[in-house]
């Protein structure tokens, strides 16, 4: 069964017409997140942010959401309405455009299913890490600010000769 999942999210990344520069770093995954739970998708490290580029999902609930630090992002719904009757659709495909999508170093993405009666939800997000150019020369430690902890580099290496 994982070894489908995998095999799909690559199909998926391969079929996105997606195309990476450089300095950016792919990302590809997929998840089911149970009902009335929440699943971590990534954690930005500190010097990176990380952009969505292309979000599939595929259940039949109308109540989920993607949250930053239990922000909510992106909420979804899965449905369509025809008259005064609404229907369940089962996936959700959605492109963005480059960097409308991001999550900033440091910041937690999480799926949110908050469907009570047992339907799971199954994303698979595709988009990038890319690292972030603070621009700031004296950020020796690397924290995206100047502050004592810089200073402290400073002063511990001041008047040393390299060997």
């Amino acid at each position: 069964m994982k070894k489908s999942i995998l095999v799909l999210a690559i199909a998926f990344l391969f079929n996105a017409n997606v195309s990476f520069a450089n300095d950016r770093i792919p990302f590809c995954k997929s998840l089911t997140v149970a009902r009335e739970a929440n699943e971590v998708i990534i954690t930005v490290p500190e010097n990176e942010r990380f952009v969505l580029l292309k979000l599939y999902a595929d259940s039949p609930i109308q109540n989920w959401h993607l949250d930053i630090d239990n922000q909510v992002l992106l909420a979804g719904t899965i449905s369509v309405q025809i008259g005064s009757t609404y229907y369940l659709h089962k996936t959700y495909v959605h492109d963005f455009p480059d960097s409308c999508v991001v999550v900033p170093a440091g910041k937690t993405l999480t799926a949110v299913n908050k469907n009570a009666t047992g339907f799971e939800l199954k994303l698979t997000l595709i988009g990038y890490f890319e690292e972030i150019d603070t621009g700031l020369v004296s950020d020796l430690n690397g924290d995206h600010k100047v502050d004592f902890a810089d200073f402290a580099i400073l002063a511990n290496e001041w008047l040393a000769t390299s060997s």
